[in-house]
């Protein structure tokens, strides 16, 4: 569920920001930008929550490939 509330965040902001990019009015362009930085920070506590609980899915890492070959090594001795 927080995940869906991240990524219904995540489109918020892009919404907000399509938005700006149109907007003629500088008062309500103001206000949009408040609405950013508000939803951004809400969704940063929320990716920080996922971390602390480990619900966030590690990303990728490029394997350990000195480890690999030692023990590739020492399976053929």
């Amino acid at each position: 569920m927080r995940y869906h509330a991240s990524l219904a965040g995540n489109i918020a902001v892009q919404n907000f920001g399509a938005a700006l990019s149109q907007m003629l009015r500088h008062d309500l362009a103001a206000e949009f930008i408040k609405l950013i930085s508000l939803v951004e920070k809400f969704n940063n506590d929320g990716v920080n929550m996922m971390i602390e609980h480990g619900w966030f899915e590690e990303p990728y890492t490029a394997p350990d490939r000195k480890g690999l070959s030692k023990s590739s090594e020492e399976n053929q001795s």
